[in-house]
């Protein structure tokens, strides 16, 4: 049995996206988190004795990486080799092949795979594995990664460590493939990378993203971290996803509809919410509180954001999707018209209307049993040219 740990897409240097109201000391912190991932997985490696670790590209969020972050690596996959694990690294699009340029020397238990493609072959509890893979040479790669990555049908796991995406709908410059194709290779293992969501493509065989270490953007919500992969003989692949991201992005959608005051809005937003995570909270249905319609939108998000800070809930966007109590009444008075005009005859009644929930809530009562008021909408709508046959 080999056990190994998969991780992808740590984009040092890449900025993570919070808003200008957070305290500075939990924005500083948030820039921290991808560090504070990725040690988390060397952490988890040496914890759990792993054979090696794989990264599957975009190391750096830009070509020219800073010293500052080469450093941070370096220092981190020294630790690595002091517990005698080797890391396997592949360059995706953002963090092409360096040759001389900058580049800080790697520790010696540090393997970069070239940009022609190759294979390394290790051995590991009396395991023999083969690796393949290839980095980047630019910021983009449009041919077909199938060419660089042939199986050689030795004894022992194969492994191929990919940083590209599906050949699926439009056309893209990151290594396309056919999914067909990892299938049919021969493969025990794909490692991928470049998708920022984890996912299992197969199951036979394992082929997965890891996803990114971070939720550095608002679509990259769910928990982040590393994947551990154990392949034996004879017996079907382990793969279990470990957490190592100190924060988490989550959406929250909040129905508003039959919410009446501020108060009760407050805390349906923020009922539940954890203190480590990043939220984006969308406000949906009807929104029918006193007093909103003339201090705004801007005076709503605003009170919202403090009663965050004050609850320490890290609040990013609030999206509000909401409709209009009387935008919705006058929604549902044409939808209940039109239909009362096509279905009724001229002599029916039209008393259904006062029996709809947010009709019924804004008329008299002395309009919703005055059958002459009736009558007399009834005749404007036909007058109107309403009916019809």
């Amino acid at each position: 049995m080999i056990r190994f740990i998969h991780c992808a897409d740590l984009h040092l240097d890449r900025p993570v996206s919070i808003p200008e109201t957070v305290p500075a000391e939990q924005k500083a912190a948030l820039q921290r988190s991808a560090k504070v991932s990725f040690s988390n997985a060397c952490e988890t490696a040496a914890a759990e004795r792993v054979d090696f670790m794989l990264i599957s590209g975009d190391l750096y969020h830009y070509e020219t990486r800073s010293l500052s972050a080469q450093r941070y690596l370096r220092s981190e996959l020294e630790k690595l080799a002091r517990r005698h694990i080797p890391v396997y690294i592949i360059h995706g699009n953002h963090d092409p092949v360096i040759s001389g340029r900058a580049a800080l020397p790697m520790p010696e238990n540090v393997h970069v795979f070239s940009e022609e493609g190759e294979r390394v072959t290790l051995s590991c509890r009396e395991e023999t594995v083969h690796l393949y893979g290839f980095s980047y040479s630019g910021s983009s790669h449009p041919d077909s990664p199938i060419n660089k990555l042939k199986l050689q049908p030795d004894h022992g796991f194969h492994i191929g460590l990919l940083h590209g995406q599906e050949a699926a709908g439009a056309a893209h410059d990151y290594a396309p493939f056919q999914l067909r194709e990892l299938k049919e290779a021969g493969f025990d293992y794909w490692a991928l990378g470049h998708i920022h969501q984890r996912s299992e493509l197969s199951k036979v065989p394992p082929i997965h993203y890891p996803g990114s270490i971070i939720g550095a953007s608002r679509k990259e919500t769910g928990a982040k971290g590393v994947l551990m992969v154990e392949l034996e003989a004879d017996r079907p692949p382990a793969v279990t996803f470990m957490e190592t991201a100190p924060f988490v992005r989550e959406n929250v959608s909040i129905d508003c509809t039959g919410i009446e005051t501020i108060d009760e809005l407050v805390s349906a937003c923020f009922a539940g919410l954890n203190t480590n995570t990043l939220y984006s909270i969308i406000l949906a249905g009807t929104l029918s509180i006193a007093g909103l319609e003339t201090s705004g939108q801007v005076d709503l998000h605003l009170m919202l954001a403090d009663e965050a800070e004050a609850s320490g809930i890290i609040l990013d966007k609030i999206f509000n999707h909401t409709e209009r109590e009387s935008e919705a009444l006058a929604s549902d008075l044409q939808h209940e018209l039109k239909l009362a005009v096509n279905d009724m005859k001229a002599d029916g009644s039209l008393h259904q209307l006062t029996k709809h929930p947010v009709i019924s809530r804004h008329l008299p009562d002395s309009l919703k049993e005055d059958e002459l008021f009736w009558q007399d909408v009834w005749r404007e709508l036909i007058s109107a040219g309403g009916t019809s046959k």
